[in-house]
């Protein structure tokens, strides 16, 4: 019984070879031919059609490649774990990304099959597209969602890149939340990259209200005297003076500051206006 089933396989296999020859834009031939070629267990030339199909002159045939060479691979190499099937996997990546770009169940399946193949490096790059897909698709539930398995991945694999891109891709989806913008201060001061740091700061202290700017100006400051931009650290205190006139203990600090910076002149005026404010007082 078997062997007649082998003899009626090579004899499909022979005909849509054929058929194949006589039409070979008509993607289905291809399709049959390659089921008959996995049905006979002929992984060798079930593989060798598949790279002529990725060879193919026509678009079609050439993507319909993509996703036949991946699910044999990925089949080859659950079965295997042979290292050279998972570099194949991983060159694969850019392709599936730019073939299944608006597909989000085969997204979300690509993902999950590369954290399989222990490569979270990759599989970041699938959930990056979703969140993206789910942000433009106004889904802010699932934009959420693929954001943190970004995250997540980022986390995974130490990648300081994506990590303080998570931060500004979190902050586009909730604008209003100035704790994820600090978080990103935080973090580009983890590992001193203290433009992108001092610039989030200026940025806050044009969006919130006075009562919690001095934190903020304090920041700046500091992140000012480590670039040894000391001009640049007492402009800010200057437009700031008045955050610092309410409290002794601030108006001392301010005075500090100053001369910290070689400031004379700003500490003495401020000392002066600090007089003038207390004679008004009595």
């Amino acid at each position: 019984m078997a062997l007649k089933e082998n003899k009626n396989i090579d004899l499909a296999i022979i005909y849509l070879n054929q058929i194949r020859i006589a039409y070979p834009y008509d993607i289905e031939n291809w399709e049959k031919l390659l089921s008959m070629y996995l049905k006979k267990e002929d992984k060798k030339r079930a593989y060798e059609l598949i790279i002529e199909m990725e060879k193919f002159p026509d678009k079609n045939i050439q993507n319909k490649s993509i996703y036949l060479k991946y699910s044999f691979l990925k089949n080859e190499y659950l079965s295997t774990l042979k290292i050279e099937l998972k570099d194949e996997l991983l060159n694969l990546q850019e392709k599936l990304i730019q073939l299944f770009r608006i597909d989000n169940d085969k997204l979300e399946q690509l993902y999950g099959d590369y954290l399989a193949f222990g490569l979270p490096h990759i599989a970041i790059k699938f959930a990056k597209q979703l969140y993206s897909n789910y942000y433009n698709q106004k889904d802010t539930v699932k934009a959420k969602k693929w954001l943190q398995e970004y995250y997540k991945q980022a986390l995974a694999t130490s990648d300081r890149a994506s990590i303080a891109e998570y931060y500004n891709l979190a902050i586009k989806l909730f604008p209003e939340n100035q704790s994820l913008k600090e978080k990103l201060a935080e973090y580009y001061l983890s590992f001193q990259d203290l433009d992108n740091a001092a610039q989030i700061y200026l940025d806050l202290l044009k969006n919130i209200d006075d009562n919690d700017k001095k934190i903020y100006v304090l920041k700046l400051v500091t992140i000012y005297q480590w670039q040894k931009k000391y001009e640049t650290a007492a402009t800010v205190l200057k437009e700031h003076e008045a955050l610092f006139m309410k409290d002794n203990n601030d108006k001392k600090m301010l005075l500090k500051l100053y001369l910290s910076l070689g400031k004379l002149d700003y500490a003495k005026n401020f000392a002066l206006k600090i007089l003038g404010d207390g004679n008004n007082g009595r």
